[in-house]
């Protein structure tokens, strides 16, 4: 019988640990020394990322449902590349609600599209 190399033994170790963590309840996890303290710095980064992911988006996507719509316009008139769905709903003679609008142009800042437009 063959010895088991050392990635072999590395992925046997972490497969356990994935399943004793994923196997472990929220009691048993904060009942671990520190874990209070590592939940609570956890959520403040989380927070930060949320904070800084709303402010970046408004300051590319306008508040007000017209200026939405007038920047909408602004990109399906352009040249840029934009998706095709977004370009036809846009096109056709059913009226976009201001929902899809927004819907839209944050599709188009997650393929940043938004940023490149502004910059």
């Amino acid at each position: 019988m063959t010895k088991p190399s050392s990635t072999l033994k590395l992925d046997r170790l972490i497969s356990s640990l994935e399943s004793a963590i994923g196997s472990a309840t929220d009691r048993e996890i904060l009942a671990l020394p520190g874990a209070r303290a590592d939940a609570h710095a956890v959520r403040r980064i989380i927070e930060n990322i949320v904070e800084a992911e709303i402010s970046r988006r408004s300051e590319v996507i306008p508040r007000s449902a017209s200026e939405r719509r007038r920047l909408l316009e602004m990109v399906v008139g352009s040249k840029m590349h934009i998706p095709n769905e977004i370009r036809m709903a846009y096109s056709s003679t059913k009226q976009v609600s201001d929902k899809e609008i927004s819907a839209h142009l944050e599709k188009l800042l997650r393929m940043g599209l938004l940023k490149k437009l502004k910059s």
